[in-house]
């Protein structure tokens, strides 16, 4: 079982990318970035494959699914998708392989500790040591490369947001199953997010820029007709609308860029 570790950059910080990198290296047969822009080979350490398109920013799918191609191509079984700014924990792939010869599992992830906010309830996992879920984010999964090319890969007009839900679908799709691990935690960070109690319920805000906010709106609607779930990403995006404009600046500027991501949303799914 060879394991790649993928990470996609853009204008990374230096010194948190490095910590990454030192935490994954010797865990996996393999490391390769790929630029999405602000970076330069000389920047990284040798043994690091350096991917790129003349410092295009080709977004997350589209770099992901080159990450995907270079690992297929080489050899690897498995790639550990990771975020520039994720720190592995140690013994992450290790347990990862404890779990990985059903051949019906196409991805494993961790529970996920936010920088800003710790865990959600959903986050936080059972007692079990492993559970199914129905979707996980892209970072410190591990995803079976046979199940990435039979799925169709990541979405390449996505860009950016909903790229994990759309790949963990496709997976489910074709009968595969998103394995979580427990006992596997790994700290992440999602805009300057934090943690509000909306109708008695947790909820997550994550005061992103207005352009995020549209690509969001969009890609919500476009996955949700995609993979037949129009009515729980309709309320997705309803709760999001929701809570910018209760606790979040730019709320005008943000509504605005909701409006035009829901009517682009019928000319991506158009483009699928």
């Amino acid at each position: 079982m060879k394991v790649l570790a993928g990470i996609v950059l853009y204008h990374p910080d230096l010194n948190r990318l490095r910590e990454n990198l030192a935490s994954v290296r010797g865990q996996v047969d393999g490391i390769a970035v790929w630029n999405n822009g602000g970076m330069n080979p000389s920047d990284l350490d040798d043994g690091v494959v350096f991917l790129s398109q003349e410092d295009e920013n080709i977004g997350i799918a589209s770099a992901l699914n080159a990450l995907c191609a270079y690992a297929f191509k080489n050899g690897y079984d498995w790639i550990l998708t990771l975020d520039q700014d994720s720190v592995v924990p140690a013994g992450l792939v290790s347990t990862y392989r404890l779990y990985a010869g059903d051949a019906v599992t196409g991805m494993l992830c961790p529970c996920i500790l936010d920088r800003n906010y710790g865990t959600m309830a959903y986050d936080r996992g059972s007692e079990s040591e492993v559970e199914e879920v129905d979707a996980c984010i892209t970072s410190g999964s591990m995803l079976r490369l046979s199940a990435w090319k039979e799925s169709g890969g990541f979405w390449d007009a996505l860009f950016i947001d909903m790229v994990d839900f759309d790949m963990c679908w496709s997976l489910r799709e074709k009968g595969y199953k998103i394995i979580r691990v427990n006992s596997l935690s790994l700290y992440h960070e999602i805009g300057h997010s934090r943690k509000v109690v909306f109708l008695g319920k947790e909820n997550v805000v994550f005061n992103h820029p207005p352009v995020r906010c549209y690509y969001n709106a969009r890609n919500t609607l476009a996955v949700g007709r995609k993979h037949h779930a129009q009515k729980k990403c309709r309320r997705w995006l309803l709760r999001r609308i929701v809570l910018i404009n209760l606790y979040e600046r730019e709320r005008f500027k943000k509504d605005r860029m909701i409006f035009k991501g829901i009517i682009d949303s019928f000319r991506l799914g158009e483009s699928e």
